[in-house]
């Protein structure tokens, strides 16, 4: 009776293995040992965003009647060949155009360097805070 239980769970083992790696081809981590990166690192991000970020016209008046916070979180996947794909506000910032101005700066990036993990480049969720300060 015992050896029925070991084929059942070898066979029960070898489909799972083969389920979890079909999964993996599609998967989007959000913990990785090596998160994926602009190219050049942080700079060159910081450098790019100050070049592309179109700012708003929009008054000040408006902004604080919809309640407009400076920081808003932009979210999307890196892919394992380093696309931006699936932008989308984690935190918006309660004004529709400067939202918008966000996802289209992320949509606009060049190729990103991506992620790894366990030695394999892997489809991964970041987020990247972004804020417009306003001038008093």
């Amino acid at each position: 009776m015992s050896k029925l239980y070991i084929i059942i769970f070898l066979v029960a083992s070898f489909n799972l293995n083969i389920a979890i790696s079909q999964q993996d081809k599609d998967s989007v981590y959000t913990v990785v040992e090596k998160m994926p990166s602009f190219p050049g690192g942080n700079s060159e991000m910081m450098l790019y965003i100050s070049k592309n970020l179109k700012y708003p016209s929009i008054s000040e008046n408006e902004l604080i009647i919809k309640g407009y916070r400076e920081l808003g979180i932009v979210s999307f996947t890196v892919t394992k060949s380093g696309e931006i794909k699936d932008v989308e506000m984690k935190r918006s910032t309660n004004v529709r155009q400067i939202d918008s101005i966000y996802i289209e700066l992320i949509k606009t990036m060049p190729k990103w360097t991506p992620a790894q993990h366990y030695g394999k480049k892997v489809n991964a969720r970041f987020s990247l805070p972004l804020r417009i300060k306003l001038q008093h």
